[in-house]
């Protein structure tokens, strides 16, 4: 008849067995009760063999030994047997920095993922390889891994089975050995064999059904724009208040008949004329209303309200509010052409500003132009360089303020001339430029006042119970929107491709996957994958059992696969955070909002 057994160097004999097999970088344990046995070797193969099965588990290690005395007096030893993975727990190097991403300021102000540096560039497969080859490994399996996600890491002489399992995680895949062709196998999460009731002992079968919400919906980064936001000439009134230049509230103003109902058609900014000398007190580094007049008329200029954003804009596209869209980004969000022979990534383009404002000699073009500012845009948007600023002024993100090095307005003329002194000439007046900004922004919502995100919703087909949707949040997703000449253009199939890794992500905690375990006669050679989670052959007086659990985990022996990994991710935590050290840098730089 024949008996179970296992083989181990120096063991002869043995009272009774039993090997928890399961996945992770941990080593499995197998507990060997046997006589007193001088002479165990320390390393070797354990062989388990049952009739024509053998099961073979090579470069095993003794990791200990406890001796106790049993009920009948009698010395047992107790053997804990690692399986090979115990030269995982501390040998072996890594060290890299993989995914870097550029640290520019004006492509995270412009919420524009940051881009990968040239010669840095690995997918989570290829950083997968190189642990593997770190820890030693040939002949490994990881077909299955996908090969369109680019993590950030940064390996700084990490173990390499703990850089492994980190990045098995963050796909929710389960690393594997698969001991009959002793290899590492990458599985995703749940994806594996079934367990089939057939001679077996024992069936158990939980009803676990997931406490699913009735909907799981997608909230990336906060929404960003970039269009032309019209300005409008402000000044500064005696009480510190930016407010348009001819507002009733501004009494400084010219005590001149108004054009069109501008005070300052006759004002010259750089003198200061038809302002009295009187004192201020109120602002600092102003001293007189004069001084107030030629640092701010035809110099400070503000985003004018109302205005409408392009796009779909959850609570209305009209802003009467300019708070709505402050703080402005630094910066556009369109990126500008790369040089190819530098091999850098593009950059986000600067703010603009363009429109009418002061020629030295006003040409009959000139006067055409003041019936229509966009006609004269190419057919890119961009509009042409006469009618362009790109320098020479400060955009104040927190006020919404444009403040130029010099004074810039237009010039008008009123049919039948103006008045001068109690004569009338047909000379060209000044008024406020008709400028417009390009930037990027985001917006605010009207009632709450926070931050405007794009929604993908994605509603569950099972069975609704009124629950509140589950949000998942991805600060590296941006839905954005560029005004182009003939209307908008978005990047809607980008973010949605995005989104739609995140869901279905959030989505496989919510399977219903039917965990069970099941108990057989004899050893069985069952090979563990993604569903197959542990399994735990018995050797006793009785005979051999084959246990194993289908997307469950038994504390049998040791620690459970996510107790494991809870643990190694917080202890990981306290010694690597942040996880790269340009992230240490960046905390460490205030960002704009």
């Amino acid at each position: 008849m024949n008996h179970p057994f296992i083989t181990f160097r120096g063991v002869n004999a043995h009272l009774d067995v039993q090997f928890t097999f399961a996945h992770g970088v941990a080593a499995s344990q197998c507990q060997v009760r046997v006589p007193p046995t001088p002479g165990i070797e320390e390393g070797g193969t354990l062989i388990f063999i049952f009739g024509g099965t053998r099961i073979e588990f090579p470069q095993c290690k003794v990791d200990r030994i406890d001796v106790a005395r049993n009920p009948d007096g009698l010395m047992v030893w107790t053997l804990t047997i690692l399986d090979r993975r115990w030269k995982w727990k501390e040998c072996g190097t890594i060290s890299g920095y993989y995914n870097v991403r550029e640290s520019e300021n004006a492509n995270a102000d412009a919420g524009i993922p940051k881009q990968i540096k040239k010669g840095t560039e690995k997918n989570v497969r290829a950083l997968m390889k190189l642990c593997l080859e770190a820890m030693g490994e040939k002949g490994y399996s990881i077909a299955k891994v996908p090969d369109d996600i680019f993590p950030e890491v940064e390996w700084d002489y990490e173990l390499p089975a703990q850089a492994l399992a980190k990045l098995a995680d963050t796909i929710k895949f389960r690393v594997v050995l698969n001991w009959r062709r002793n290899r590492v196998e990458l599985w995703p999460d749940g994806e594996g064999q079934k367990l089939t009731t057939q001679n077996s002992m024992e069936y158990q079968i939980t009803v676990d059904p997931p406490e699913r919400p009735d909907q799981l919906i997608f909230a990336g980064h906060r929404m960003l724009w970039e269009q032309d936001l019209e300005l409008e000439a402000v000044c500064r009134s005696q009480s510190d208040e930016y407010l348009p230049i001819n507002h009733p509230a501004i009494q400084f103003k010219p005590d001149t008949q108004p054009i069109d109902g501008n005070f300052w058609w006759y004002f010259d900014p750089e003198f200061g004329n038809a302002i009295f000398d009187k004192p201020v007190t109120t602002i600092h580094g102003i001293k007189t209303l004069r001084d107030l007049a030629k640092a701010d008329v035809y110099r400070k200029y503000r985003i004018k309200v109302p205005f409408f954003v392009q796009g779909g804009v959850k609570g209305g596209h009209k802003m009467e509010d300019l708070d709505r869209i402050l703080p402005l980004l630094s910066s556009r969000l369109t990126t500008q052409t790369p040089i190819v022979a530098a091999k850098k990534p593009p950059k986000v383009k600067p703010p603009i500003v363009w429109g009418l404002f002061t020629r030295d000699t006003p040409s009959p073009e000139y006067w055409k132009e003041l019936n229509d500012t966009r006609s004269k845009l190419d057919k890119d948007g961009n509009p042409p360089k006469e009618m362009s600023i790109e320098d020479g002024f400060q955009v104040d993100e927190k006020t919404g303020i444009v403040a130029f090095d010099k004074p810039r307005y237009q010039f008008g003329k009123k049919p039948g001339g103006i008045e001068v002194d109690g004569k009338t000439v047909d000379w060209p007046y000044t008024k406020p430029a008709k400028l417009f900004l390009r930037i990027g922004f985001g917006v605010r919502d009207k009632d709450t006042r926070g931050w405007i995100h794009e929604e993908i919703v994605r509603r569950s087909r099972d069975k609704k119970f009124g629950t509140q949707p589950r949000y998942v949040t991805a600060a590296d997703a941006i839905f954005r929107t560029i005004a182009t000449k003939s209307g908008a253009g978005t990047n809607r199939r980008e973010y949605e491709k995005m989104a739609k890794h995140y869901l279905d992500v959030e989505e496989r905690r919510y399977e219903t996957r039917d965990p069970c375990a099941a108990t057989y006669p004899g050893l069985l050679p069952i090979v563990p994958d993604g569903a197959i989670q542990q399994i735990t052959w018995s050797i006793a007086e009785q005979g051999a059992t084959t246990r194993v659990s289908r997307n469950r985990e038994e504390p049998v022996l040791g620690l459970t696969y996510e107790e494991q990994r809870l643990y190694q991710q917080l202890r990981e935590k306290l010694a690597t955070d942040p996880k790269t050290s340009r992230e240490a840098d960046d905390k460490r730089v205030r960002r704009p909002a």
